[in-house]
């Protein structure tokens, strides 16, 4: 018998056993219906003939199936985020689009190998963030998508404090105040200044990214550690730093004024 599969053979021609005869296997049907037939060639008591199968062959695309993972995960507020897709079965071919909370990434990615990634995209907000990559199937695979197992985290991002002093050294008795100027400048929040450890005032709003004590004129002389504790907000984490050197108050000057009692005497 020899078997074919929409005109053209399929294998040898397959010896007859009790009246049977079954063709080799085949995997690589494209999806769709494909017809089939058996060509008997006869014998010397029996003429040929042909049949066909009834309804022919329908093949049907195959499931498939999507993960997705994250080039950075965690990640900090501002960093810019990509994601991976990978398609099982690797035959499959077609394109994936990429969503950040609902929201499409860039345009549709060729699946090459079984596996796309996606273009880069400005981080979210700090919190938990869904992410979910759609495969559209081709001829051979149905469509299916994944999800990030749980999203996208995105943290807080590190700050910077840099203390300086209105005048370094300064003179006993002299007023003196401190600024601190946080990084990024976007920051927001407050700063509370310490001398010598202990709190300086009440805590000062950042205006601009700067924060600034109010004067004292108190400190005694010699050398005062200042610090300035930044306490975060919901993007920055917390940081602080000191006065590089520290502060330094001087003597202050003196005058002497010499008077008699009389003079003439």
């Amino acid at each position: 018998v020899q078997f074919q599969i929409d005109g053209a053979n399929h294998g040898a021609p397959v010896p007859l056993f009790g009246g049977r005869a079954t063709s080799m296997a085949i995997s690589t049907l494209a999806s769709g219906n494909h017809s089939v037939s058996a060509l008997y060639s006869g014998d010397a008591s029996h003429e040929g003939s042909t049949g066909t199968l009834s309804g022919e062959q329908t093949v049907d695309r195959a499931l498939t199936r999507v993960s997705v993972s994250s080039l950075n995960n965690p990640s900090t507020f501002g960093e810019q985020l990509a994601f991976e897709a990978s398609v099982t079965p690797a035959l499959a071919s077609g394109i994936i689009l990429f969503f950040l909370d609902g929201e499409p990434i860039g345009l549709p990615v060729d699946v090459i190998d079984g596996y796309a990634r996606s273009s880069f995209v400005d981080g979210p907000a700090v919190g938990a963030h869904s992410v979910e990559a759609v495969y559209s199937g081709d001829e051979r695979f149905l469509g299916s998508s994944g999800e990030l197992a749980g999203g996208q985290r995105v943290d807080r991002a590190a700050s910077g404090v840099l203390v300086a002093s209105s005048a370094n050294p300064s003179t006993y008795s002299s007023p003196v105040s401190f600024s601190a100027t946080v990084s990024p400048a976007s920051a927001s929040g407050e700063v509370q200044f310490q001398i010598d450890g202990m709190d300086f005032g009440a805590p000062v709003a950042l205006v601009g990214g700067s924060a600034t004590s109010p004067a004292i004129s108190s400190l005694s002389v010699g050398v005062h550690a200042v610090t300035a504790l930044y306490s975060g907000d919901a993007i920055y984490l917390a940081s602080s730093a000191g006065l590089a050197g520290d502060q330094i108050v001087e003597k202050a000057g003196s005058s002497l004024s010499v008077a008699s009692s009389a003079n003439p005497s």
